[in-house]
């Protein structure tokens, strides 16, 4: 059932670990009731700056609507580079009841008890509680040496080994 909830992204531009963690993640919370779907996954630098400018100079969430500017709400705060989506360590996913999205914050509680059983995290430090990624590869400086290869004419393989090598999650829990 959880290839069928990521049909919107190409699993294949994910690192494989952290695909097949975040499938689990999504069965686990599925087992519990809550279904979720994902939305993105391995972002270009053009998305990312796309996605970065939601809010900022092209209209983004809830634009003209009370209580919110004229271009609406921010999407996110990392620029190309700046995040883990660039390097296919990271996905977003959106809450599904009743064929409803949910974007309200406690429809997301399942994702973040259940994502470190699977060695992942959410974003819901930062209050992007849609976001899982890969731990330990959050800020510029984290994602630093990723995007030096990448910028030197390295692959996306380099950037995973490195991943790989830094990130030790503890087998999947039952």
């Amino acid at each position: 059932m959880p290839v069928e909830l990521f049909k919107r992204i190409d699993l294949d531009l994910l690192m494989p670990d952290f695909r097949d963690r975040w499938l689990e993640l999504v069965a686990r919370c599925a087992s519990r009731g809550a279904i979720y779907c994902a939305l993105s996954g391995w972002r270009t630098q053009g998305e990312q700056m796309f996605e970065w400018s939601k809010g900022r100079t092209t209209p983004g969430p809830h634009a003209g609507e009370a209580g919110y500017g004229p271009l609406g709400q921010t999407v996110t705060k990392a620029k190309a580079w700046e995040s883990a989506h660039n390097f296919g360590i990271a996905g977003d996913c959106v809450r599904v009841v009743n064929g409803i999205r949910r974007w309200e914050v406690p429809f997301y509680n399942e994702l973040a008890e259940e994502a470190p059983h699977v060695g992942l995290m959410t974003g819901a430090r930062w209050q992007d509680f849609d976001h899982v990624q890969v731990p330990g590869f959050v800020t510029c400086d984290d994602l630093a040496p990723l995007t030096a290869i990448m910028k030197n004419g390295g692959n996306i393989q380099d950037c995973w080994n490195i991943v790989l090598s830094r990130w030790q999650p503890a087998p999947v829990c039952a």
